[in-house]
């Protein structure tokens, strides 16, 4: 037989009450815990690391058009071979590798287009095509790389819009490096 509230003792009434409150307790430390974890997430996600998604195929065989990238903000400091996310406009980004940093110097064969770094054909591994001879008329070569700027260049050289277009590319421009490339494309 159920006990209701008329028949229930002063000891039972007190219990029932004290577990109330815990559960009360217990659901406002859970709403708390989940409430410091949203903001830490987006904390870490707003200020140390990001997302971003490929557009077009300038990175390509190593980035896929569409493909998700985990990229870190805090970096200040980049070497040859970094892919970058590099802010250049309002609501325009690129995704390039650095090909030269500050100090070096660039300048690109006429004959093949082969990129050279102080004089070396830098290997490129990673690059699709033979680069063409896309040159902006504003940009001379050979061109020495400035405090706090970096070349960078697409894999994809024949329809990569990059530093032979644009020129160097300012530290400040840089989003940030990439950890991670998913191999995932939508």
């Amino acid at each position: 037989m159920k006990k209701t509230k008329e028949n229930r003792s002063p000891e039972e009434i007190l219990q029932g009450r004290i577990e109330g409150i815990q559960r009360n307790r217990e659901w406002r430390r859970s709403l708390l815990q989940l409430l410091i974890l949203a903001a830490a997430i987006y904390l870490v996600f707003t200020y140390i690391l990001g997302f971003a998604l490929v557009r077009g195929k300038s990175m390509y065989p190593s980035l896929k058009e569409n493909e998700i990238l985990l990229f870190y903000r805090l970096d200040k400091q980049y070497y040859p071979g970094d892919i970058l996310i590099i802010h250049m406009a309002e609501n325009t980004e690129y995704v390039k590798r650095v090909a030269a940093v500050e100090g070096d110097v660039v300048d690109i064969e006429d004959e093949t287009g082969t990129l050279l770094v102080n004089g070396e054909p830098l290997e490129e591994d990673y690059i699709y095509a033979q680069p063409t001879h896309k040159i902006s008329e504003n940009i001379s070569f050979p061109l020495e790389i400035g405090e706090g700027e970096i070349f960078v260049l697409g894999d994809n050289r024949e329809i990569s819009r990059d530093s032979r277009e644009f020129g160097c590319v300012s530290f400040s421009q840089v989003t940030g490096r990439v950890l991670l490339h998913t191999g995932l494309a939508f």
